[in-house]
């Protein structure tokens, strides 16, 4: 089992899955059967088109919308471009992180595509977790819903720099769990937060107050008066500067102190809290989006140049009427860094062990109640993305195709269509020179009886696959169609570590007592990795069964999945498994009738 693992899939009007369907993987092995043309493929279409984003960078990677989008579509909202209907689609994927062997974490994003005059968008982008909630509970139910934002298109006049950026505006920020833990110690330490606005407030007056000095010096052209003045100020700014923890310098309000300050004196019940917070930082920050990343202006300008960042100020103005902004400090950053710094930081200096413990800090963007691991939750929107970019990225990039190819040529080239690792045949001959006592040890379990081997064929390097036997030796090439494939795949399987492997029909070719050895295989490699086997061979479940009933793997491992159609829309059954390798639940139809059929 990999670090990270795919949870669950969801796809609504997603070419043949029309409705809504949330599609479960098991850590260690999924088998994903049905019938011709029914929609398994578009299971590993997806997880390939979400990968193959990441690696670009963007939200969505080459596809032609039109192609996206079930004839189906259940969504009543629609686009009309040049009299044309176009309708939307959602993509979402479920990150399981292993934390321990009983302990794991969810992190899970879902997006809703759009579209304008040219393009699909990402016009929704929600994000989930299960921390706190029942782990029986979908990742994508609303009760894990943590944050979710509405991303509008913006005309860059064809500026590279700016390419799939949108503006993003916060739509949710009230998930429940999330603040309660903020707004307990809010209400518990008002007094102390008043005190610390009162700094706040202390600071703003003096600054006002030599700042009103200063324009009244400029107009009656007092050069030695301005120049005290100045300094008067320069010596405030540097007093807080060189101060340690808070320091108002770090807190502007523009305005919004007093609300803050009678917000807090008054004391509020969780919904109101929340509902307080939730419209104050959507008033105090503007972000840019772009592939499950938020910017700042502080991120824009490390970006950008000075006449590009201009230039996107004028067209957020002129297009959607919104100016960049970020400065203005919000409540929920204030609480964060006074709260943290009243419950522990304060405490800790005053304690402290001769400098043995690591300092306690306070930040804007997370709020920390403990010492204890768990007692501290990030608050800030941008830095929640990162978080959730930070499990759901390697996640992606982890994942790896293998599709059935007739010629072992092609099919080495097809591995890097997908795959972030583009592995050329001299790589591949590489990849089987080093593993080849693994490979001919796994051929003979299968029952073959030739090696592999790698032998040199010209003065320039080149290198060849040869199959070995009684002396004689053939390129493999020239073996079975079965045999190349499985050499193939057997290789990527041995060479991977922490990956999700999509793999299209194993049992190719196979004879059908082979197709059963393959589960050994399978289950020995999904003790790091995630296996996601499209496969119609009634043997190697079989052979998975028998595994699952010999204790090699834990069933709740394992998902079989059957996709079938009704209507022309995709829907799946989920078979359930017990801990001996039998069926909990019934297969739609039966467990493969063609046999039944035919006799």
């Amino acid at each position: 089992m990999s670090k990270y693992s795919i949870n669950s899939l969801l796809l609504h009007n997603y070419r043949s899955y029309a409705k809504k369907t949330e599609i479960n993987f098991g850590s260690q092995i999924t088998l994903i059967f049905g019938k011709g043309s029914v929609g398994k493929s578009t299971i590993i279409d997806a997880i390939q088109t979400l990968h193959a984003s990441e690696n670009n960078d963007v939200d969505l990677y080459d596809k032609n919308y039109k192609f996206l989008v079930s004839k189906k579509f259940e969504n009543k909202t629609k686009t009309k471009i040049k009299n044309k209907n176009y309708g939307n689609f959602i993509l979402g994927i479920s990150c399981k992180e292993k934390i321990s062997n009983n302990d794991f974490n969810i992190k899970s994003i879902k997006k809703f595509f759009g579209f304008d005059e040219k393009y699909n968008f990402p016009g929704m982008v929600t994000l989930y977790s299960n921390e706190a909630s029942n782990p029986s509970i979908s990742p994508f139910d609303d009760l894990n819903k943590y944050l979710s934002i509405i991303n509008l298109p913006i005309k860059h006049n064809k500026n590279r720099n700016l390419k799939d950026f949108y503006f993003a505006a916060i739509d949710f920020f009230g998930n429940e769990n999330s603040w309660k833990d903020l707004h307990f110690y809010t209400n518990k330490h008002r007094k102390e937060l008043l005190v610390y606005l009162g700094k706040i407030k202390k600071f703003e007056n003096d600054y006002k107050e030599i700042t009103q000095k200063i324009l009244k010096a400029e107009k009656t052209n007092n050069k030695n008066k301005l120049k005290n003045l100045e300094l008067q100020r320069e010596r405030l700014f540097n007093k807080e500067f060189e101060s340690e923890g808070f320091s108002p310098i770090w807190f502007p309000m523009i305005n919004r102190r007093k609300s803050y300050e009678d917000f807090i004196k008054n004391g509020s019940d969780l919904k109101t809290f929340i509902n307080f917070i939730e419209n104050n930082i959507k008033s105090t920050k503007t972000y840019l989006y772009k592939n499950n990343k938020l910017y700042t202006k502080r991120d824009l300008r490390k970006i950008l140049s000075e006449n590009d960042f201009e230039n996107l100020r004028k067209d957020l103005k002129k297009q959607i009427k919104i100016s960049i902004h970020n400065s203005t400090t919000s409540l929920a950053e204030f609480l964060c860094y006074a709260l943290t710094e009243i419950l522990l930081v304060k405490p800790a200096n005053k304690s402290s062990n001769n400098g043995l413990d690591l300092p306690e800090t306070a930040d804007k963007d997370s709020f920390k109640w403990s010492k204890e691991i768990g007692k501290e939750i990030t608050l800030s929107p941008n830095k929640i993305f990162e978080l959730c970019k930070s499990k759901i990225s390697p996640l992606l990039k982890q994942i790896k195709t293998i599709r059935h190819k007739e010629s072992l040529n092609d099919l080495i080239r097809s591995l890097s269509q997908f795959s972030s690792s583009a592995t050329r045949q001299s790589e591949f001959h590489e990849i089987v020179e080093l593993n080849t006592q693994n490979i001919n040890k796994w051929l003979k379990e299968f029952g073959y009886d030739f090696k592999v081997a790698v032998e040199k064929v010209g003065q320039n390097g080149e290198t060849e696959i040869v199959h070995q036997k009684n002396g004689f030796k053939i390129p493999a090439d020239l073996g079975g169609s079965g045999a190349q494939y499985l050499l193939t795949y057997l290789t990527e399987l041995l060479e991977s570590h922490e990956n999700t492997i999509l793999l299209e029909e194993p049992e190719k070719a196979l004879h059908a007592s082979l197709q059963i050895k393959l589960a050994k295989l399978f289950v020995d490699i999904s003790k790091d990795n995630q296996l996601v086997i499209e496969t119609h061979s009634e043997n190697l479940l079989l052979g998975i069964l028998k595994e699952i009933r010999d204790k090699k793997i834990d069933h709740k491992n394992v998902k079989i999945l059957y996709v079938y159609m009704e209507d022309g829309i995709s829907k799946i059954d989920e078979i359930q498994l017990n801990e001996n390798g039998g069926f909990k639940s019934k297969w739609r139809d039966g467990f493969f009738t063609e046999k039944l059929d035919l006799l």
